[in-house]
């Protein structure tokens, strides 16, 4: 996530968040940190449950967006769909990946159309998939094409500068493959999250060895600190097949990347324990928290599915019995406790709290790039966080026919 929130410091917040600017500085944290440092690492321990967060500066949203976008216009098929990423320019137009035409769209300040980047195909420009958009310092646009295996770049007037393919490394006689991007830094370089099976239990479970690496305009690779290994879900029994698949499940504890200022953040799904490192993998910061998981019910497996079912979707017959036989192939499923993470230039982390068991309601988090809590907002689970920039923050959203839209608010000072 490109320049996330780039204009607030830990001192003075252009988000207007007086509360967060009144706040204690980046060295003083406050009552509810526990801070310790070892070995040159920062460690910082919070109490994140519903009643330690209730004194935190809370941010609030103005009560209409400044425009949404849903159509793309003289097209006879226009609606959106597949959303993959936005970012916001210099200029306030945000550029918004598409995934069901495999391009990128340009919206004005005002929410107005300006054109399409990319199409899709094979050739020179042309993609098969979308994973981004990503900006570099000098505001060209990167896209992931995960499906064709390359980054393709280009300027915000849609001139097709170059591509590149992505092609794994090995490490000592093992090869990766790649399983995301997590960000692509100012100068361009990507860094990926690669994968390699590393151990197959009788059970059906499968552990994943996962790996961090930067990809430069050069196609060198270069190693992104210590691999970690991710369970999947554990079968009963173990050939059963269902809903959720082979098993590498968000239900799955697993871990969300993130470019952060000049270095990585990675914060765990089912822990919300947050490590920061350098662009080499030395770790510098460990945040870590009292959440604790809980067991996967009716709505988590629901949105497992891949789709906002409503309550009394939820609440059917029919979806009933699916839990339960979901309930029983995995019965270690915890339901993830973040949902979303984002990180800016400066070091801020904003953690995407999952929504609570009524399905409503999800807390973004705000950590300061010294692991201090410096505040928080509520708003509808249905919402997913695309970037934020200054006071302006990009969601998109979903309707009862699967069409998206994208919306940009903004934050105005705490309540």
């Amino acid at each position: 996530m490109h320049r996330m929130l780039a204009s607030l410091s830990l001192a003075a917040s252009a988000m207007s968040l007086a509360a967060c600017a009144q706040a204690a500085d980046s060295s003083s944290p406050t009552s509810r940190d526990m801070v310790a440092d070892s070995a040159g690492v920062r460690i910082v321990a919070h109490r994140i449950h519903a009643e330690a967060l209730e004194d935190l500066p809370q941010w609030r949203l103005a009560s209409t967006p400044e425009w949404t976008f849903s159509h793309v216009p003289s097209r006879e098929s226009s609606d959106l769909l597949g959303i993959t990423g936005a970012v916001f320019l210099n200029s306030g137009v945000l550029a918004v990946g598409h995934g069901s035409t495999r391009e990128l769209l340009l919206v004005d300040t005002r929410g107005h159309y300006v054109r399409a980047i990319g199409a899709n195909g094979s050739g020179p420009g042309e993609l098969r998939s979308v994973r981004g958009p990503f900006a570099t310092s000098d505001e060209q646009l990167v896209v992931y094409d995960v499906t064709q295996r390359r980054i393709s770049r280009f300027d915000t007037t849609g001139t097709f500068l170059g591509t590149r393919n992505v092609v794994a490394p090995t490490e000592r006689d093992a090869v990766f493959s790649v399983q995301s991007i997590a960000g692509v830094q100012a100068n361009g370089d990507a860094l990926f999250v690669l994968s390699r099976e590393s151990a197959r239990a009788r059970d059906g479970a499968i552990t994943y060895d996962t790996q961090l690496a930067w990809l430069d305009s050069s196609n060198s690779w270069r190693l992104a600190g210590p691999s970690r290994a991710e369970p999947s879900l554990t079968r009963r029994p173990p050939d059963a097949s269902g809903a959720l698949g082979a098993g590498r499940s968000p239900l799955a504890p697993r871990t969300l990347d993130a470019i952060c200022g000049d270095g990585i953040a990675t914060v765990g799904t089912h822990d919300v324990t947050i490590n920061r490192r350098t662009t080499r993998g030395e770790l510098v910061l460990s945040i870590r928290t009292d959440r604790v998981a809980r067991a996967a019910d009716v709505a988590d497996f629901a949105r497992e599915m891949g789709r906002p079912f409503s309550p009394e979707q939820r609440q059917s017959a029919e979806m009933q019995r699916a839990v339960r036989e979901m309930h029983a192939q995995f019965p270690n499923a915890t339901a993830p406790l973040v949902s979303d993470f984002h990180c800016d230039d400066n070091g801020n982390m904003v953690v995407s709290l999952a929504q609570d068991q009524s399905g409503d309601v999800q807390q973004l988090v705000l950590f300061g790039s010294d692991g201090t809590l410096r505040g928080q907002m509520q708003m509808p689970a249905a919402w997913r966080v695309l970037d934020i920039a200054g006071n302006r923050l990009a969601i998109t959203t979903t309707d009862n026919d699967d069409m998206e839209s994208v919306s940009v608010w903004q934050i105005i000072s705490p309540i």
